[in-house]
């Protein structure tokens, strides 16, 4: 897609691969990381030109001509960092710091998680939390604004497995609506609903 485009975005034929050598260390629930990557993609967005000709006939027009939205690449960067992750029991925890010259990549990472089984029936519930994320080129922050919003989301599931085939399950994902810019005007989902039958066979 970021090579070839669609409709509305252009696509780019020129743009290289990330690559990235690194290593990750770690003893029990705490690893340090540290990656560098080359040709990093970035996600340029579209705008409009004003284009004025004149005509000894017609006169003066004015005529808008949009360039679409566009992936490029932005260079190289580095990301290093330390991460604990366990588990006790059902209640599973992650905190990450992260020092990453990429934007939007978070500072602080947490994902907090419960899962338990009553009954035969899984009951899960999940939030994450990304903090400090420096924004890119083409983010708009509001005046005085140094990072992007918080993006945090609470996740809640349920399912009940009746045999080896079907299961019947619900989801409410971003209990709490929030609405984030990730990209330059693409916001995550707002809240969302599902309940599924499912069989497999």
């Amino acid at each position: 897609y970021e090579r070839f485009g669609d409709d509305l975005v252009d696509g780019n034929d020129d743009l290289l691969p990330e690559e990235g050598t690194g290593y990750e260390l770690g003893f029990g629930a705490i690893s340090i990381f540290k990656y560098d990557f080359e040709e990093a993609i970035e996600y340029a967005d579209g705008f409009n030109t004003e284009i004025t000709t004149v005509d000894p006939e017609l006169g003066e027009t004015t005529e808008n001509v949009w360039t679409k939205p566009i992936y490029y690449n932005s260079g190289s960067y580095s990301t290093q960092g330390i991460r604990f992750s366990n588990a006790w029991g059902p209640v599973a925890l992650t905190i990450k710091y992260t020092d990453s010259d990429q934007p939007r990549v978070p500072e602080y990472l947490t994902i907090l998680s419960w899962n338990q089984t009553f009954n035969d029936v899984n009951i899960g519930l999940k939030y994450k939390g990304l903090f400090d994320r420096a924004p890119g080129p083409f983010d708009t922050l509001a005046e005085g604004q140094e990072f992007l919003d918080n993006l945090q989301r609470l996740d809640f599931y349920v399912s009940k497995d009746f045999d080896n085939n079907l299961r019947l399950y619900f989801k409410i994902e971003n209990i709490t609506n929030e609405e984030v810019e990730v990209l330059p005007f693409y916001n995550n989902e707002g809240r969302e609903m599902e309940l599924a039958l499912q069989y497999n066979w």
